[in-house]
């Protein structure tokens, strides 16, 4: 089973913890199709001594972590692993061990601007969070916009109690697996970056994709 929906939704998991302390846990995610169906299940792995959760605590959304996205039947769809960066952010991706590409932020001073790449090293689409629009990162190619991602407002009450964050993603008409590995990976990446910890707290104006 590959990725299969053209639209997925991405849905943190309230940990209670944060709820109560103002502790960083690591991230679990429910990964939904439009008839709200749990397709997939992504977890944060690893960081069980006691220095990862100095991490978590100082580094927040900034901090190195390994992520894995498992099917139904806890077979592995993929596999991202993100290291330490204070601006230029990259991700590496993986298929079980082979490696599928990377994401990596580019500099840009009006937009926030990820180029995504193939094992091959060939660039495949840019990730453009237009400033004006810190909710909605759209995937391009040659200036045209072919798919998105968007977070949703879930909620106010959620959303002002916990750090649960909920994103669609539209992935582009016929794009391959890979490209769908890579760009469900680019989701997570985004949620750490500039929404975790409340980072991203506000009110979006729609829940729609």
């Amino acid at each position: 089973m590959e990725v299969r929906e053209e639209i997925l939704l991405i849905q943190q998991i309230i940990d209670f913890g944060e709820i109560v302390l103002p502790l960083e846990t690591r991230n679990r995610y429910n990964i939904s199709n439009l008839e709200n169906e749990v397709v997939y299940f992504a977890y944060e792995v690893g960081g069980k001594r006691w220095w990862s959760w100095i991490y978590r605590m100082l580094l927040v959304g900034y901090r190195p972590f390994t992520l894995k996205v498992i099917r139904e039947d806890q077979s592995m769809l993929l596999q991202a692993i993100r290291p330490f960066r204070f601006y230029f952010h990259k991700m590496d991706v993986y298929d079980s061990e082979k490696w599928v590409g990377r994401i990596e932020r580019r500099f840009n001073l009006l937009n926030k601007l990820y180029d995504v790449y193939d094992k091959d090293n060939k660039f495949l689409c840019e990730i453009r969070g237009p400033i004006w629009k810190p909710w909605t990162f759209n995937i391009m190619q040659k200036d045209k916009v072919f798919g998105k991602i968007k977070k949703t407002w879930s909620g106010m009450a959620k959303e002002f109690f916990t750090d649960s964050d909920l994103f669609g993603i539209q992935f582009p008409n016929g794009a391959e697996q890979h490209e769908k590995k890579l760009l469900l990976a680019s989701v997570f990446l985004i949620d750490f970056i500039y929404f975790e910890g409340n980072a991203g707290l506000g009110y979006a104006p729609d829940a729609g994709i």
